[in-house]
């Protein structure tokens, strides 16, 4: 069965031969290209052959074009960094732990996760 196939049986909530599946590979993707995280992220045609490649070699239904929300904001003139080198940015290790318990967001399915090991 064809993805398109798949899928649009899987809408119809109608059987198909498998889930429809689609790990989010987004920006590891570039790897298969050889692009640098700037150059995925900011050249369509590098985004573009990344996202077929790894379409093609993870054998995926669909393509989740999830980029970089912080390029996008650039675009409206927020300022962003782009690292050029691979790693933990310096201060990483010195960053507090978050308190979750104490924030305002419904952290319940985190609590439970961690309860169940």
């Amino acid at each position: 069965m064809r993805p398109i196939e798949r899928v649009s049986l899987t809408l119809q909530h109608k059987e198909a031969d498998r889930v429809p599946v689609y790990p989010l590979l987004c920006g590891v993707s570039r790897k298969l290209v050889n692009a640098s995280y700037p150059e995925w992220s900011l050249d369509m045609d590098v985004c573009g052959e990344a996202y077929e490649r790894v379409t093609e070699q993870f054998n995926l239904d669909i393509i989740c074009t999830l980029i970089d929300l912080s390029v996008e904001a650039a675009d409206f003139g927020q300022k962003n960094h782009l690292p050029r080198k691979r790693g933990r940015p310096s201060g990483y290790n010195r960053l507090p732990a978050k308190k979750y318990r104490r924030s305002k967001k419904n952290w319940n399915p985190l609590i439970l996760a961690g309860q169940n090991g």
